[in-house]
């Protein structure tokens, strides 16, 4: 019985594969929910990344294109590892940091408190698929699962994310299986930070809403499923 909202006792709660064995064999049998995400995406949103990518190379050439990924990623995980030191206790100047993507989100980290959980591993046992969380803290004062986007372009409506939605409400599924946390949550929030400091968007998402989208997500990964094992 998942208990109300409170932040533990003993801290935030963060998963760790390399102290759990059994945690670790499930990671390497199940899909992540990004893998499967990926795996389904429609005709329409795969071709659309194809043009993309092809107009990539002919601006920049192939090995420039290969460097401007390369350099997209390690952009977005190092925003991901200061937004988990920063909610982990380890509080930066998020106002004047040299980091435009933090700058972005400096102006709402107010409005996040009693964090629970940063970056921690997470599974559905029953759905055998698995994720990484990246928050569960109150935002304005209703307890939420956070996911952080960061992106070059303006998102004006939740749509525009993609399936940030989709992944937002597996790991809120998963969330409410997964044993090693006694928490309930009251829908979730998506937060698209802007490379160029812009302040942040914040697209909320109910319990309500998060039906939708379940149901959404349980067509993709039952797609995988038949994909993958017939």
């Amino acid at each position: 019985q998942k208990t109300l909202y409170e932040r533990p006792k003993d801290g935030i709660i963060c998963v760790d594969c390399k102290k759990d064995v059994v945690l670790r064999q499930k990671l390497r049998i199940f899909p992540s929910v990004t893998r499967v995400l990926n795996a389904t995406m429609s005709d329409s949103s795969r071709i659309a990344l194809a043009r993309w990518r092809s107009k990539m190379i002919a601006d920049l050439g192939e090995a420039g294109f290969q460097e401007f990924y390369k350099g997209q990623m390690e952009s977005g995980a190092d925003f991901h590892e200061k937004v988990q030191r920063h909610f982990s206790g380890h509080l930066q100047d998020l106002v004047n940091s040299p980091n435009p993507a933090l700058r972005s989100i400096s102006s709402l980290s107010k409005y996040i408190s009693d964090v629970s959980v940063v970056e921690s591993h997470v599974i559905h046992n029953k759905l055998a698929y698995r994720g990484i969380i990246d928050c569960v803290a109150k935002y304005n004062n209703k307890p939420v699962l956070i996911e952080w986007k960061r992106s070059d372009k303006k998102k004006t409506l939740i749509q525009n994310t993609f399936d940030a939605p989709l992944q937002l409400c597996a790991y809120i599924g998963a969330l409410n299986f997964d044993t090693n946390y006694n928490i309930q949550v009251q829908g979730g929030i998506v937060v698209v930070a802007y490379s160029d400091g812009t302040p942040a968007d914040v697209f909320t998402v109910p319990l309500d809403e998060c039906h939708k989208y379940w149901k959404q997500w349980l067509g993709r990964l039952k797609q995988y499923m038949l994909d993958e094992y017939g």
